[in-house]
């Protein structure tokens, strides 16, 4: 086993010699000139990154004579014959050499660094697990920026001397526990919209729709609370909070409606006090006020009601009918005709208005109104989620609301600018893109990642989920160094900037150029290209791609999820369906098989309206 000795060693007036002027060595170089500038780089061709920053530039092959001087030596060509011989030729002069990406044939190894003034903290971990280096790195980092700022030099005198072991022990986190409105996205506020950006760790319930989780990074955990339903038992996510928090994550305990009417964020706020870990409650609009302003039913109004109560519709032994002008019971769906039981028993007259409010602020919203003693006599089901208001202010309900009036059209992608929102209801197609890899060809293609000479991206999830794998394989962008990188969307652009990858071209199809075209005047031919994607191989862009004379290995690094019955869409309340690709028509067609008659459908191109025809004619 090769054993590395952290050294600092003194590199002021010394020749570091790159063999290689790709993106290979620049990486390195970001690191090393920050410490010297004596840097030589021999190579054929080099990028222009390093280009005019003061090293000194030999355009040429590699000869053994190249060595002469050098102190440190770095092979960082992407050609392993001419990186082992660079390493046999040092090590026959004496000199240590880095093989970069190849542990076994370096004499050093360079960590991950962190300079800050005069202070230099290096990270390693024996040159076994580049990616923990990297995250522990990172988090070094962090702590030194919040807790060891520059304005406070004598910091390290004052806080290190007599360090004791709580002064050692890993920083908490931060949790937030946050509202997520009563259904719909757009009731979220600005302020749980910047925590969930922040966030590392997200626990959501069963109300939260999963769209409103897709534009943030963090790990999403699954809670599932709803009526004798729960996925986690309350006890169990108060610990899950708090697991997270102890590890220094930042957590989104996130819920719908609002975290302190009928949400349990009591109970989770003394957990955390508990603990001593740090938080912060961010209110959200609760069902109440949704369900209210949805429906066009004031909880409030001069001369009609001035007062409410928020009461419980369970358990039946509790249900409280409170003396109020209006009152709403949350969580009713199995036993409405309980709580109207008790509250006629309290007295109340049975020409009192009642409606029962069902998937307030949701696409599906529905709303049915009565007086109390026609509703008792009713045998009508009503699903979570539910509400039940009682008050004479429902004489102001009319069936054709401000929301009631607009269409709903079904989005499986695309721009949801396209339909005014004014007008429409933008519902979210809910086969949702999940990891779930075939594993055993993730493993060949990390294995011989060498091989390939092109990455090619069509949209954020392949490069969401392909970097997943790679960095779980022990690799990261290191080693793509030597490939072409190229994408056929803008979104797969913007996804590829957060691994710090600016693609070397974007191919978005314009007009009647095809993808092939594309490549031609770009002059990437011959390639050898791996594409990540879904399950389902897009054939088009597949035959595309070898059209200009490729080779071409898909590879499945996500699949779309399966979706549970309760996220069903309710096609009854769609008006129009917009279909953003092949693959989307395929997937309705497996979850839906038949579209109504009465449904417009558009879709986004011709390959897409194809598709359409083919499964469902016309």
């Amino acid at each position: 086993m090769k054993v590395f000795l952290p050294l600092n060693v003194r590199v002021d007036n010394k020749k570091i010699l790159f063999v290689g002027g790709g993106k290979i060595a620049l990486h390195k170089i970001q690191t090393i000139e920050k410490y010297t500038r004596n840097i030589t780089i021999v190579s054929p061709e080099i990028i222009d990154e390093l280009k005019g920053k003061g090293f000194t530039e030999i355009y040429k092959t590699y000869e053994p004579s190249d060595l002469d001087g050098a102190f440190l030596v770095y092979a960082s060509t992407n050609i392993e014959e001419v990186n082992r011989q660079v390493r046999d030729d040092a090590e026959a002069r004496g000199i240590i050499v880095n093989v970069v990406d190849n542990r076994e044939l370096s004499d050093f190894i360079s960590p991950a660094i962190i300079k800050k003034g005069e202070m230099t903290v290096a990270v390693s971990s024996n040159g076994q697990n580049v990616k923990k280096s990297v995250a522990w790195r990172n988090r070094l980092r962090e702590m030194i920026d919040e807790e060891w700022p520059e304005t406070n030099p004598s910091f390290f005198s004052e806080t290190m001397t007599d360090t004791n072991q709580a002064e050692l022990a890993p920083r908490k986190g931060y949790v937030y526990i946050a509202g997520a409105g009563p259904g719909d996205p757009e009731l979220i506020t600005l302020k749980a919209e910047r925590a969930l950006r922040e966030a590392d760790v997200i626990l959501f319930d069963d109300l939260v729709l999963p769209q409103m989780l897709e534009p943030y990074k963090a790990e999403k955990i699954y809670t599932g609370k709803r009526k004798d339903a729960h996925h986690f038992a309350q006890d169990e996510i108060n610990q899950e909070i708090v697991r997270h928090a102890l590890l220094g994550k930042t957590v989104v305990r996130l819920k719908g409606g609002d975290p302190f009417i009928f949400g349990r964020g009591g109970e989770e706020i003394e957990t955390l006090r508990q603990h001593g870990i740090d938080y912060e409650i961010i209110p959200g609009i609760t069902a109440a006020h949704g369900a209210s302003a949805y429906s066009e039913i004031p909880l409030t109004m001069r001369k009609v009601s001035s007062s409410v109560a928020f009461c419980t519709g369970h358990p039946v032994s509790k249900i409280q009918v409170p003396d109020t002008d209006t009152i709403v019971y949350y969580m009713v769906a199995s036993n409405v005709h309980d709580v109207l039981d008790k509250v006629a028993a309290s007295g109340r007259s049975g020409e009192t208005m009642v409606a029962v409010v069902q998937n307030a602020t949701r696409y599906n919203q529905r709303v049915f109104t009565g007086t109390l003693d026609e509703f008792r006599k009713r045998e009508r089901a009503v699903y979570s989620p539910a509400l039940l208001i009682i008050g004479q202010n429902i004489n102001q309900y009319i069936e054709q609301t401000w929301y009631s009036r607009k269409k709903k059209v079904l989005m499986t992608g695309g721009d949801v600018k396209k339909y005014d929102p004014a007008a429409w209801i933008t519902v979210h197609f809910p086969c949702r893109q999940v990891a779930g890899a075939d594993l055993d060809a993730v493993k060949r293609c990390m294995g011989k990642i060498d091989d390939f000479s092109m990455l090619f991206f069509q949209n954020r999830f392949a490069a969401t989920y392909f970097f997943k794998y790679l960095f779980e394989h022990g690799k990261d962008v290191r080693h793509l160094a030597h490939m072409t990188i190229c994408t056929s969307s803008r979104t797969a652009a913007a996804e590829l900037l957060e691994y710090g990858i600016i693609p070397d071209c974007c191919l978005e199809s314009e007009g009647s150029t095809t993808i092939s075209g594309l490549l031609g005047k770009e002059g990437l031919t011959g390639q050898n290209i791996l594409l990540p994607g879904a399950e389902n191989v897009d054939e088009v862009v597949s035959a595309e791609l070898k059209a200009a004379g490729n080779s071409v290995t898909p590879l499945t690094v996500y699949v779309y999820g399966a979706q549970d019955k309760g996220d069903a869409i309710d096609l009854d309340f769609i008006d129009e369906i917009y279909f953003a690709s092949p693959a989307c028509v395929r997937k309705f067609r497996e979850l839906y098989g038949e579209i109504p008659a009465r449904v417009t459908i558009t879709s986004a191109d011709k390959q897409t309206a194809a598709e359409l025809r083919c499964h469902f004619g016309g």
